[in-house]
């Protein structure tokens, strides 16, 4: 509809600049005919002149004109001057002016239009944001899933330099492969969620945003758990951690390549995430967490990415 308005607005403004147009033929046209009837005059009746004669087919279709809109009660003055004639040249005097009346009022009237087609255009734009804005709105209120993906680390916790005491990549591989199972086991308790695994990765998906707090406050307990177990065997522990949501029908995998790179990132006890999950997740009320941003970073080709954290509130 707002579309349709704009281009009656430019219709308008098109036949507008055309009348106007038309006016100035119309008045170059009475101008032009003033004139040579006003050379006529002067050559023929003032200086008695005949160079103009060829003119005398023009001025008897004026004298013509005349007689038919006004009758013949018009007559030659006591000089010899056809009255019909300068009849003609006041009312084409009077005509002249009036035209530059209406190409006055031509231009304003195309201000006037030009000034609805760009209210009307901004009305549009204003829509098509409006309905943008709903559209990412419903967007992201339909991503109702999330995925964390999680990475366990272990380290060996012995000073090489005060002790000789050290373990191998091999007893290191173990003891990761020992906490990974523990943290597996732990996290299979929770209710209400999907666990896989992928090569190095843990993905911990759910179809409800509403017990994502109480998952991560839990993966939270299970590593504090762990990190205290393995600290004991000068190890130690981490689990980093990553989320997003995402609508139901898409692939966990496509989520998980998205949110991978932030697991690169050196963070300790947060949950990173891109603008999509802070979008998200700033619609839910009485949160635990709230999303911070940690910084500005070159995770993929393309420049930087802004990432945000997921932080207990106090």
């Amino acid at each position: 509809m707002i579309g349709s308005e704009v281009k009656r607005f430019e219709s308008l403004k098109k036949l507008v600049i055309l009348l106007r147009h038309l006016f100035v033929v119309l008045q170059v046209a009475i101008l032009v005919m003033v004139s040579l009837c006003i050379l006529y005059v002067i050559f023929a009746y003032v200086f008695n002149s005949e160079a103009l004669n060829f003119l005398n087919p023009f001025i008897n279709g004026v004298i013509d004109f005349i007689a038919s809109v006004f009758g013949n009660s018009i007559k030659e003055s006591q000089d010899g001057i056809d009255g019909r004639v300068v009849l003609f040249i006041l009312l084409g005097i009077v005509a002249v002016v009036f035209i530059i009346q209406l190409r006055m009022a031509c231009d304003s009237g195309v201000k006037v239009v030009e000034k609805k087609i760009t209210e009307a255009r901004l009305k549009e734009e204003n829509v098509k944001n409006k309905k943008l804005q709903d559209d990412m709105h419903n967007n992201i209120v339909s991503q109702n899933h999330y995925l964390i993906a999680a990475q366990i680390r272990v380290k060996s916790l012995f000073k090489e330099s005060l002790t000789s005491e050290s373990y191998s990549d091999e007893e290191l591989a173990n003891f990761k492969k020992d906490a990974s199972s523990k943290f597996l086991s732990k996290v299979r308790a929770l209710a209400g969620i999907t666990l896989t695994e992928d090569e190095d990765y843990i993905l911990i998906s759910s179809n409800s945003l509403n017990n994502l707090d109480y998952v991560v406050t839990y993966l939270w307990k299970i590593s504090e758990e762990l990190k205290a177990e393995f600290r004991t065997k000068k190890v130690g522990f981490r689990a980093k951690l990553a989320v997003d949501c995402y609508r139901a029908g898409k692939s966990t995998k496509v989520v998980f390549e998205m949110i991978k790179p932030l697991l690169d990132l050196n963070a300790n006890n947060e949950v990173l995430c891109f603008g999509n999950f802070k979008n998200r997740y700033d619609m839910i009320q009485n949160t635990q967490y709230m999303v911070v941003v940690k910084g500005k970073y070159e995770l993929k080709d393309g420049g930087e990415d802004t990432v945000w954290s997921l932080v207990k509130k106090d």
